[in-house]
């Protein structure tokens, strides 16, 4: 084989590796890392909060009937940023959903929607009107597995719409996977899992209770008043 056909065949080795790196780091990009929503909001975790209540919820368990169990969800109330947090287990993990007031806002609809649809029998079987009927908003999560563990945040798309299974009816309220990429140590990156939480209409209505403005803002009043800390004495010589 003659010189140049090494070298070209070389050469066009080198050209195929080049091309499929840059294609995998855009592929990995895509599926790991979700685009800052337009409106993006946080939740500093040592803020002032108040506790709501409690709500149940079904969510999907392999060794459960129908493959569904019913779960219990802490609601509390961070009136500095004015978000609601869904505290909740799954596989081991602790979840901190938060709602900011504009998405609360489009809970309370999407219910209202979807009990009209309910009652007008115009739910529909196909998937794909169903599983985004009511709409996505950008939400934030923090998770982690024991409170001494990283404590991963991330923005993740939260999906309303509906479910169909046998003859039941839910309300649904999907939050996707998102994904903690730490500055410092790569050994510290996170992925959420997909989680989908299951309600009658009775069991909507109660989280849409939760989320009036009114009733929020009478429970922010029970706080106690924050003490600020004396100005420091310095030294002066």
């Amino acid at each position: 084989m003659k010189i140049k056909n090494i070298e070209q065949i070389i050469k066009n080795i080198i050209i195929s590796a080049v091309f499929a790196a840059v294609a995998l780091s855009f592929s990995s990009c895509a599926v790991l890392k979700r685009a800052e929503p337009k409106f993006p909001f946080g939740v500093n975790m040592n803020s002032p909060k108040v506790e709501v209540g409690t709500f149940e919820t079904f969510m999907i368990r392999l060794m459960s009937k129908d493959g569904l169990r019913k779960e219990d969800v802490k609601v509390e109330y961070y009136p500095r940023e004015d978000a609601v947090s869904f505290t909740y287990r799954y596989d081991f993990v602790t979840y901190h959903q938060f709602w900011n007031r504009s998405m609360r806002l489009s809970f309370i609809t999407a219910v209202e929607n979807y009990k009209k649809d309910y009652e007008d029998r115009n739910l529909s079987k196909n998937a794909r009107r169903r599983d985004r009927k009511y709409g996505s908003l950008d939400g934030y999560i923090v998770w982690y597995t024991a409170t001494f563990t990283v404590r991963a945040m991330a923005y993740s798309e939260y999906i309303l719409g509906y479910k169909i299974k046998g003859r039941a009816a839910w309300f649904t309220s999907t939050q996707r996977e998102a994904y903690y990429e730490d500055e410092v140590t790569i050994g510290n990156n996170r992925r959420s899992q997909d989680i989908t939480m299951h309600f009658t209409r009775a069991q909507a209505e109660e989280v849409a209770a939760f989320f009036d403005q009114q009733f929020l803002n009478s429970l922010a009043g029970a706080l106690p008043e924050e003490i600020e800390a004396p100005p420091v004495q310095f030294d002066f010589y």
